[in-house]
């Protein structure tokens, strides 16, 4: 390597460096602005209703309706939905069988031509809701009792989004190791997601644990920007109503707004899943978008350089330089989030799941971006379904 390539990618892994020490202590102090809030009485609460996308999950339906009905929150304010997405294994019967005449289902016959099905099954369910607020969790969530009253509570004032932690419960059929590293990294996530919000910039939010007030969702123009992609109706929606309505998105911290989930049960539904979440990042908000596009291309320089410095070892020393930035901002952020929201995972799982997350980050970017992956529906392909 030439004096001057080497001057110049000295000076690239420096600014990369830079950047992810930077990004590390603004994550963290959004993290630590979030605060909790006092329960309002329940002459207080608005209207909502509970909404739930629900394709083939007959066998999440029994503990999804106990979960539901165990919801602590007046009966005369609540309604709660679930959409029956065109399932073929009876998800809507079970449901209606067991839910004691408090849960209406709707059924989804046909998905409209370049319309996501989540999404399509998502705003039928909003058009059969006058309430003041929605709150959406998926099929195979669990949540606390006191979980839609304490996100109701955050909607006060200027604030329109309350999101919250999503977690992996314990799988006992599962080995250790393969649930710690995938739950290490969801959990990752969620402080991410946390240090944004924190900072008035939301990144993401989790579609498994989202309430928002209908005027925000109406005036944000609902999914009309991604109608077409099967991924980010939660990522879009917050990121939308930041940028084009006056409601502010929080991120609730109080335990009972933590929402227990199925992580993956196969290293290739790891693999589908990730390609998933990454097809719809180019499709984010402009300054959404170059945060993370700076954070990719940081990813691909790291694998440049080990790959270079087989040829030249001087790249070894960056790449290992840049690595170590990472694994600090990596590593701050994780233990604040465990530090805020509770032991959810373990923390020796964390550098497994670091030496993970960059090769896994690159290929499921490109590869969920451009190439193809597997979905309940069928083949996506440039993150909307194939015909």
């Amino acid at each position: 390597m030439t004096g001057d390539w080497q001057f110049l990618a000295t000076g690239i892994t420096g600014a990369f460096s830079a950047f992810h020490l930077s990004l590390g202590h603004w994550l963290v102090a959004g993290m630590r602005k979030l605060r909790p809030v006092d329960l309002v009485s329940a002459s207080a609460l608005p209207t909502a209703t509970v909404l739930v996308a629900a394709r083939n999950e007959v066998k999440n339906a029994d503990s999804l309706v106990a979960s539901l009905l165990a919801l602590e929150y007046p009966r005369e304010k609540l309604r709660i939905v679930v959409v029956d997405d065109r399932s073929h294994d009876g998800t809507g019967e079970a449901i209606r069988n067991c839910g004691q005449g408090r849960i209406d289902v709707l059924r989804v016959e046909i998905c409209p031509a370049r319309i996501a099905p989540k999404k399509n099954a998502l705003m039928m369910g909003i058009r059969s809701s006058d309430s003041e607020i929605i709150a959406v969790i998926d099929a195979d969530n669990r949540p606390d009792p006191m979980w839609l009253w304490s996100h109701a509570s955050r909607l006060q004032g200027s604030v329109g989004v309350s999101t919250g932690v999503v977690y992996h419960a314990r799988n006992p059929r599962l080995s250790d190791s393969f649930q710690g590293i995938w739950a290490a990294e969801i959990f990752n996530y969620a402080a991410i997601s946390a240090g944004a919000i924190g900072n008035g910039f939301p990144l993401s939010a989790n579609g498994g644990n989202l309430v928002y007030l209908r005027r925000a969702f109406d005036q944000a123009g609902a999914y009309a920007r991604n109608l077409g992609i099967v991924s980010g109706d939660d990522d879009f929606l917050v990121q939308a109503i930041m940028a084009r309505t006056p409601w502010r998105v929080d991120f609730a911290i109080e335990a009972a707004t933590q929402v227990p989930t199925q992580g993956p049960v196969s290293w290739q539904h790891a693999w589908e899943q990730r390609k998933r979440w990454a097809s719809k990042c180019v499709r984010f908000e402009t300054p959404q978008l170059l945060l993370l596009s700076t954070t990719f291309a940081s990813y691909c320089w790291v694998l440049l350089l080990a790959i270079l410095g087989f040829s030249h070892h001087a790249c070894w020393g960056m790449a290992a330089f840049l690595w170590g930035c990472m694994w600090l901002l990596g590593w701050r952020q994780y233990s604040t989030g465990l530090d805020i929201f509770g032991p959810k995972v373990r923390k020796s799982w964390f550098p497994l799941a670091m030496a993970m997350q960059i090769p896994l980050a690159v290929a499921a970017s490109v590869l969920g971006t451009f190439g193809r992956f597997a979905w309940k529906d069928g083949a996506v392909r440039g993150g909307a379904l194939e015909p």
